[in-house]
């Protein structure tokens, strides 16, 4: 059971490594968030619901948040709602590749291999997973109001522009 473990937390962190660049792939990278012309990927779950809204961060008004979800249509929540947020406003770092390779590296260890693999793979695997946060923000970090820094239109929809004329994304 111990050995079964110590491979498949690291393959775990490994694999999920692809999970939020699936769900949100026009976030751009830090070097180019100055750059980006678009919203934040933000998760919203709610307080008397079980549902969870995820998508683009268009905007956030006075009383409503306005997002375009992952099949690309419009979609608000009202701000009270809201128990939990997460955004995401860059595609983190990928060091997934470092725990197959420290482990690897360890076979020149010698003897030692078998106290420092398990070490290397749990030292790799918590940093890898760390990166994963360090592009996003929650309710422990910001205040809700203040989202409005990472929607595409941080000062409110323009006049005479509505949710619905707002086009998605397109994904080359």
């Amino acid at each position: 059971m111990k050995t079964n473990l110590l491979f498949l937390l690291p393959l775990s962190a490994f694999l999920w490594q692809g999970c939020l660049s699936s769900k949100a792939p026009y976030l751009p990278k830090a070097k180019d968030i100055p750059l980006s012309a678009f919203g934040s990927y933000a998760t919203f779950s709610m307080k008397n619901q079980k549902k969870t809204l995820s998508g683009e961060l268009i905007s956030v008004q006075s009383e409503m948040i306005y997002l375009i979800n992952n099949q690309g249509m419009a979609d608000s929540v009202k701000i009270h709602d809201i128990k939990k947020f997460k955004i995401y406003f860059a595609k983190p770092p990928k060091y997934g590749y470092t725990i197959p390779t420290s482990v690897a590296a360890s076979a020149f260890h010698g003897r030692f291999l078998l106290f420092s693999a398990p070490i290397n793979a749990f030292i790799t695997t918590i940093v890898t997973a760390g990166s994963y946060k360090s592009y996003s923000y929650n309710q422990h970090d910001i205040e809700l109001d203040n989202i409005r820094y990472f929607a595409r239109f941080p000062q409110g929809l323009p006049e005479h522009v509505t949710i619905h004329d707002v086009l998605p994304h397109q994904i080359k």
